[in-house]
């Protein structure tokens, strides 16, 4: 099997952050760092070893990213590795010195939650009265310093019935780009009402209406941990052998960033993206609590090649149920984390999908 290129790796940097959001993907919430978070000389020796072999987008993330003081210092040097950096914030504590700060970096890229459209819907989600106008106070002034922005909104019943109004927001925010994170039950997650969570048809008609806005008025708009959208996109013959997504992503007025959206498969679990952890775990994705090694006792490059899990996610064949005779499951793989977090098996069928294949494969 050809080793998969690494495209996308999400670095938790810290677990401390100041919201305590419902979904979040750790159990453990916590407004300062774990003991044994990685040092910054592990960190830049983990960035070497990434860039050992791939120049993949590292996104810095959290816990809240920029409660580390050496954020910048470790964003710095995975840019002179030659690697693309972006930052995924909450937003809240964005001020025009940091978002000068950010501008001033070679971060091409931020994200900012926004789980509604009002105060009441996005504070509630994210356990912080104040959350949702601090958010929008951050993405202003990163906005007035020209940075390229994106909305991430994860999905739930809370929000279901805003899902056309929060595109409507990113359009009016100037946004690059809008994804929408359909919520799984792990973390913080696994404490939420069976009821919050989106049914196999609410998820499959949500695709659906992912699909009809597209990139037409100039913002993408494109669903993750929802791998299905890219059967959704091969049944509507919107895809081919190319890049699925536009290789520019923002308006004239900014300069062109990279795509984020060159792969075409639906979960990249292990193949296209992974995660690591404050503390130097990996993981296949954030979603997915399978750890399969520590970056501070075996060397990155060392577990992506070897891991004997991730091996198992590269390899359709190997995938089970309906997922195992699907048609589409080279194309969509169906979520990885989804099934772990029904079966805790990470080669189970996806509970989410409603799409019912017929026997032979392809």
């Amino acid at each position: 099997m050809n080793q998969p290129s690494l495209h996308l790796l999400f670095w938790e940097i810290t677990a401390a952050c100041n919201l305590r959001c419902q979904h979040c993907r750790r159990l453990d919430e916590v407004d300062q760092p774990l003991p044994g978070e990685m040092t910054t000389e592990q960190g830049k020796r983990f960035l070497e070893d990434v860039s050992k072999i791939a120049k993949p987008i590292i996104v810095f993330s959290g816990g809240e990213p920029t409660m580390r003081k050496d954020l910048f210092e470790l964003v710095d040097h995975a840019s002179r590795l030659g690697m693309q950096t972006a930052l995924a914030t909450n937003g809240t504590s964005i001020d025009q010195t940091m978002a000068r700060r950010i501008a001033d970096s070679p971060i091409k890229r931020v994200s900012i939650s926004f789980d509604g459209t009002d105060s009441k819907t996005h504070d509630s989600f994210r356990g912080q009265k104040g959350a949702f106008r601090s958010a929008l106070r951050g993405w202003k002034y990163l906005q007035k310093n020209g940075l390229s922005l994106q909305v991430n909104t994860t999905i739930s019943k809370n929000n279901l019935h805003q899902l056309s109004q929060l595109y409507q927001m990113a359009l009016r925010m100037e946004a690059d780009a809008i994804h929408f994170f359909v919520v799984i039950p792990v973390g913080c997650g696994l404490g939420m009402r069976p009821e919050q969570f989106l049914s196999a048809q609410e998820i499959e008609e949500a695709l659906e209406w992912i699909y009809r806005q597209g990139d037409a008025d100039g913002v993408i708009a494109k669903p993750t941990c929802a791998p299905q959208f890219f059967r959704i996109l091969l049944q509507k013959r919107k895809i081919g052998t190319g890049s699925l997504f536009s290789t520019k992503e923002t308006t004239e007025k900014r300069e062109p960033v990279p795509s984020m959206h060159r792969w075409t498969k639906g979960c990249l679990a292990g193949t296209g993206i992974g995660f690591v952890s404050s503390l130097g775990d990996v993981f296949p994705c954030g979603y997915l609590p399978t750890k399969v090694g520590n970056v501070k006792e075996t060397p990155f490059d060392e577990i992506w090649q070897e891991s004997l899990v991730l091996k198992q996610l590269r390899d359709p064949s190997l995938l089970e149920g309906k997922c195992g005779v699907c048609s589409y499951r080279t194309i969509c793989g169906g979520c990885r984390a989804r099934s772990w977090a029904q079966t805790q098996d990470i080669l189970a069928e996806d509970p989410s999908c409603v799409y019912q294949p017929q026997r032979e494969v392809v």
